[in-house]
């Protein structure tokens, strides 16, 4: 699920799309049934995703965590979850070449995402509409080993050096809105 969908320029962003599907759903499903309310989600966030061009992921709502992953280029991504924020509702991300990418839970992990659970990310072998890649089966584990859930997303894996700079840019000024939502 690494889909760091992340981006190319100063516009673009690269986010994971999680989201628990069923089994007649796809990803192209979520990605287009769920833009209205991502744009409201995060409507502070100048520039919201055109999930008409390849070069972008829809944002959904939902909880969010951080890890720390790997190579997005491999068939399969483990990381940590390093960050939680429940209160806030708006960021998540992992960690890649020293950069947070962000990435979205549904609320079916609300509250058991902890510190330290264990996230994985397996790319699946199609490639959907517009040229976005699919990712799928990402799993969280819990500390107790228990699978927390099982999860379908859609993100691009080409991430740059210049779209990570970019990135690393916005994710600071999410994070300062978010401290500053948190102590209002």
């Amino acid at each position: 699920m690494l889909a760091a969908s992340a981006l190319c320029s100063s516009s673009r962003r690269a986010t994971f799309c999680l989201c628990r599907l069923g089994p007649s759903m796809h990803s192209e499903d979520l990605l287009s049934g769920r833009i209205s309310s991502a744009r409201r989600a995060f409507s502070w966030n100048a520039a919201a995703p055109d999930v008409s061009a390849p070069d972008y992921l829809a944002k959904t709502s939902g909880s969010q965590a951080t890890a720390t992953a790997e190579q997005p280029q491999s068939s399969r991504v483990t990381g940590k979850v390093t960050q939680v924020f429940k209160k806030s509702g708006y960021l998540a991300s992992f960690t890649h070449s020293s950069m947070d990418i962000p990435f979205r839970m549904s609320d079916c992990v609300d509250n058991r995402v902890q510190i330290g659970d264990e996230v994985q990310f397996e790319t699946a072998n199609r490639e959907g509409k517009n040229g976005v890649k699919h990712l799928a089966a990402l799993r969280i584990t819990g500390g107790t080993g228990i699978p927390l859930g099982q999860f379908s997303s859609v993100a691009r894996t080409d991430v740059t050096s210049q779209t990570l700079e970019t990135m690393r840019s916005e994710l600071e000024e999410i994070k300062m809105r978010l401290q500053q939502l948190e102590q209002k």
